[in-house]
């Protein structure tokens, strides 16, 4: 077992000034086990009866370099292995660049129904940006609410903003938006989700995903409708009325 985490001041040693490295994969060679880093930057990994000389590594992310001694550590099981601790991993960027990953996934688009969208951003770059997330919802979406108030609403523009994202990290939000009517059937509705850099102008830097998605409705079409339609929930028509018109809609 052991951590990764991002050697800041290049010491060599995790201490106060440095971040946790997460969802970082460790593995190792011949391949026998795999792990991945908690939030914490800890990994555990179990060899079951496996007898032999591995050599166990980090998969150094984009950008990134080793810090620390060793970029390989030597494990020999035998019959007689208990367990090696402190094999750690030490972060340090060879590129300052700033890399933030969109996301956008939606629930299955039934129409006239609420439907829940999950947006995250993942920080896979070299800095610790602050900036705001954009939402352009299309425009026959409605929006409900969401836990995570949005700093503002502009028509159909949905906006927040996330402050120093930490490297490795994940911003996510959820929200919910309602689906149009049974008459947008099969029509193509399309949202997008945007995150920009406040230190960057917009002309500059904007990292987008895209949602598209088809309005899918189940309905009966065997209904009968009727003009006039009549007055309060009862429908009550004038006795002046001459006629009265039907449309009778079947399969």
């Amino acid at each position: 077992k052991g951590q990764v985490y991002v050697d800041l001041n290049e010491s060599g040693d995790f201490d106060s000034t440095d971040y946790y490295a997460h969802q970082i994969g460790i593995v190792a060679s011949p391949e026998s086990a795999y792990a991945y880093t908690y939030t914490d930057g800890d990994y555990f990994m179990n060899f079951v009866d496996t007898v032999g000389t591995y050599l166990i590594s980090a998969e150094i992310p984009e950008y990134w370099t080793v810090s620390t001694d060793s970029l390989v550590y030597h494990v020999v099981i035998d019959t007689s292995y208990t367990n090696r601790d402190s094999l750690d991993f030490g972060l340090i960027p060879d590129t300052i660049i700033n890399v933030l990953t969109p996301d956008i996934t939606g629930g299955f688009p039934r129409c006239h129904s609420p439907v829940t969208y999950w947006l995250s951003i993942d920080n896979d770059g070299t800095t610790v940006p602050s900036g705001s997330v954009h939402l352009p919802l299309d425009d026959s979406l409605t929006y409900v609410s969401s836990p995570v108030m949005p700093d503002s609403i502009v028509g159909q523009d949905i906006y927040w903003s996330y402050d120093s994202l930490a490297f490795f990290s994940t911003e996510s939000i959820n929200l919910v938006v309602e689906m149009p009517d049974f008459e947008s059937i099969d029509d193509t509705i399309w949202s997008y989700l945007e995150v920009l850099v406040d230190s960057i102008p917009s002309d500059d830097y904007a990292s987008r995903d895209t949602l598209w998605q088809i309005v899918a409705c189940a309905y009966d079409p065997n209904i009968k409708t009727a003009i006039p339609t009549g007055i309060t929930d009862s429908s009550f028509i004038s006795p002046d009325t001459g006629e009265l018109e039907y449309l009778i809609q079947f399969q």
